[in-house]
């Protein structure tokens, strides 16, 4: 059974705030949403984990949107990033169990604007 965290950070101080450091080798996948990433403020490595991580290139001062990925080391070697979006919107990934059948999970961040313009549409 995989443990999964999933946090809408809303732009979480990564350069001013505590760490990520109370986060449990437990957990397997940490699944971060709207982390405002940018040159300024990078979110943080975790030990024991991998870090995917994209952010949206617009602003050079303070980021907007952007996920995260983290994938605990135990499990890395059966994970992969299946498929993300090139507007760095969301991210599928591809986890082999132990029957080496697979299994897909998604992180997704679809800002408010963009819902209202595909509301408008229906």
């Amino acid at each position: 059974m995989l443990h999964i965290l999933s946090w809408n950070c809303r732009g979480f101080p990564w350069n001013k705030g505590p760490k990520l450091s109370w986060i449990s080798n437990d957990v397997d996948i940490i699944f971060l949403v709207e982390t405002w990433e940018h040159e300024e403020s990078k979110v943080p490595n975790i030990d024991g984990f991998m870090l995917w991580s994209i952010s949206n290139k617009r602003s050079s001062r303070r980021g907007i949107r952007g996920i995260a990925c983290y994938i605990n080391k135990n499990i890395s070697p059966h994970v992969r990033i299946y498929k993300n979006d090139p507007h760095n919107q969301y991210c599928w990934m591809e986890i082999k169990d132990i029957n080496n059948k697979n299994s897909y999970i998604a992180i997704c961040y679809f800002p408010p604007s963009i819902l209202t313009s595909i509301r408008r549409r229906i």
